[in-house]
């Protein structure tokens, strides 16, 4: 072998050494990127199932019931509200009650819930009370069809019902029997008897004298 055939070994002898050692340090990097896309293929499932989870929490705080504050009057004669009528109200236990139902429910549904609770069953109103003056309040009729519309109508606000009729418990100075006649009294009615009680001893003691 002559000097040229020598050098031409020896040069493709280190030619064949240099690729290998590209093949080498090559073969890690492709490992590391590897890694690397493992760690953010990883990393973007987690956030995205972090998100998920918050997203459904945050679903599950929505209240799915509608809330109400609603105060029963006893007749359909009132045009007005004020603090008066109201604490009447709530002495005939037809005043303020907090009344909760699904969003989904029908107007029929939120009907059906007045009267359980204020135990009648006469056709009435919703009404909303404008303000008139300092303790004076108008009531306004609402046009509704859904409860959505009740509650986008009247806010936090009160919920006023009119009955067609009256309804309710009579208060103690109304009550009276069935011919008109007050109910006896018997802290009344035992004052007379006292009286001729004292009448007949004067009359005796008057007699033996």
């Amino acid at each position: 072998m002559n000097m040229a055939e020598s050098s031409a070994a020896r040069l493709q002898m280190l030619i064949n050494r240099a690729q290998r050692l590209n093949t080498e340090a090559a073969r890690p990097q492709v490992v590391e990127n590897q890694d690397d896309d493992d760690f953010l293929s990883g990393f973007q499932h987690f956030r995205r199932s972090h998100e998920s989870r918050r997203a459904g929490s945050s679903r599950k705080k929505k209240k799915p019931m509608y809330s109400f504050k609603v105060t029963c009057l006893d007749s359909p004669e009132y045009q007005t509200i004020n603090p008066t009528i109201v604490k009447a109200m709530n002495e005939k236990q037809l005043g303020y009650r907090p009344i909760k139902i699904e969003r989904s429910a029908t107007i029929n549904k939120l009907t059906e819930k007045v009267m359980s609770i204020f135990k009648f069953t006469c056709a009435f109103k919703y009404m909303k009370a404008v303000r008139n003056t300092i303790n004076i309040c108008e009531l306004k009729e609402l046009q509704v069809t859904s409860t959505k519309d009740v509650k986008s109508k009247i806010g936090r606000s009160n919920l006023y019902i009119l009955p067609a009729e009256k309804i309710g418990q009579s208060s103690p100075e109304e009550s009276s029997d069935e011919s008109g006649s007050s109910l006896p009294n018997p802290h009344l009615d035992a004052i007379p008897q006292r009286r001729s009680r004292l009448c007949h001893r004067n009359n005796v003691r008057t007699s033996l004298v």
